[in-house]
């Protein structure tokens, strides 16, 4: 049986939650998942490449782990609606994965 590929993760946010989510995906403590990037309103401190636009973050990734509470989830919910994606599975690209 082939290998699956890692699933592609960004996190929208980089507060106290998605600063320890965006971690763990980077440095491998979530096995057969990597970080695509951060999707966050104002400048991250740290590498370069690590924030992206959400309209990358919808075309990168499998999955987008919300982590930034309620209002931006009301200012993307409709981008991420309109992109085909339904509420209950939030920024899920059809992979075919549970």
């Amino acid at each position: 049986m082939a290998a699956s590929l890692p699933l592609s993760v960004s996190v929208l946010g980089y507060g106290a939650i998605g600063q320890v989510v965006a971690a763990g995906l980077r440095d491998g403590a979530v096995p057969g998942a990597r970080l695509v990037g951060v999707v966050n309103r104002s400048p991250l401190p740290g590498p370069p490449g690590l924030q992206i636009s959400l309209a990358d973050a919808i075309a990168a990734s499998d999955v987008v782990v919300e982590a930034a509470g309620q209002e931006a989830l009301r200012s993307f919910g409709p981008e991420v609606v309109a992109a085909g994606r339904t509420p209950g599975r939030l920024l899920r690209r059809r992979t075919g994965r549970p």
